[in-house]
């Protein structure tokens, strides 16, 4: 059913919006588990740093001097590996670090309540953390309750830009892919969507909208170029689906030869506005 294609293209995009940046409650939060010294070593924090590439241009620490404490120490590093990009590698080697340290397995009161913000803090920003210190994109959105306003909200995370333009492709497939589901199941042919390839479903979708480029009358004034770009926006669709052809299925990411990442870009954010049309028009049409 078309809740499939929705829950995958939920999963994508939270992916999506966190390749780079978690919430500031979320950096703070970590940072507590090394106040006043406790947690795992500076060499420990080393081995976290050189993981994702920071060297002593990016770490101010010098062992053997006293200086940065560690919980100033990780807070920079943090804010450093959030402008350069490396927030998520950071974060999860600073986890690794802590599940190794046992700091989720204590019992007393204060350990269990610093776990249980930063649970709580990455759930926010879309991930869980389980009882072991292991980090994963929440996999289970409740559709029935979140409806249209979730769908609309990983739209406008689509629209932002991302450093990782091959991954906006394919997100932008599975979103266009989900939302013409979406529409067909307020038209009452969910079951036939559910059977269809990616192409025959868009122009069907786009059908049902009655917003197929023939139904314009290119005799009235403007009618020619409304009829073009209603049929641009259907090759919009079919594009994108290509190029994520192109660069493979849940590997790599690599784009396809030709497409720099300003235009996977550009083709990411054509997606989302085709899309944007398409539930708008399903809106004034079917009240959904």
């Amino acid at each position: 059913m078309w809740r499939v294609a929705l829950h995958e293209f939920f999963c994508s995009a939270i992916i999506l919006s966190m390749t780079n940046q978690f919430s500031g409650d979320v950096q703070r939060l970590i940072a507590k588990f090394f106040f006043d010294g406790s947690g795992p070593s500076h060499s420990s924090l080393t081995t976290a740093f050189i993981g994702v590439g920071f060297g002593p241009e990016e770490d101010d620490y010098q062992r053997g001097v006293q200086g940065i404490n560690k919980q100033r120490r990780v807070t920079n590093a943090l804010s450093f590996a959030d402008r350069r990009g490396k927030l998520r590698p950071l974060i999860e080697n600073l986890l690794s670090e802590l599940r190794v340290d046992g700091a989720f397995g204590k019992v007393d009161n204060k350990s269990e309540q610093l776990v249980a913000q930063l649970r709580t803090a990455f759930l926010r920003s879309g991930w869980t953390l389980d009882k072991d210190g292991h980090l994963s994109p929440l996999g289970s959105i409740d559709l029935d309750t979140a409806g249209r306003p979730a769908l609309e909200d990983q739209l406008a995370r689509l629209q932002r830009n991302s450093e990782d333009p091959g991954l906006q492709i394919g997100t932008a497939k599975e979103l266009l892919e989900a939302v013409a589901k979406f529409v067909l199941e307020a038209a009452s042919m969910g079951e036939a969507a559910h059977k269809m390839d990616f192409q025959p479903l868009i122009g069907l979708a786009i059908e049902r909208l009655d917003l197929h480029p023939k139904t314009v009358d290119s005799n009235l004034p403007g009618g020619r170029a409304v009829r073009e770009v209603r049929q641009a926006a259907r090759q919009v669709a079919i594009a994108v689906n290509e190029l994520r052809n192109a660069q493979g299925t849940g590997h790599g990411r690599t784009l396809p030869t030709g497409v720099s990442p300003e235009m996977a870009r550009y083709v990411a954010r054509e997606a989302a506005s085709l899309a944007d049309w398409l539930l708008s028009e399903l809106k004034t049409q079917y009240g959904q």
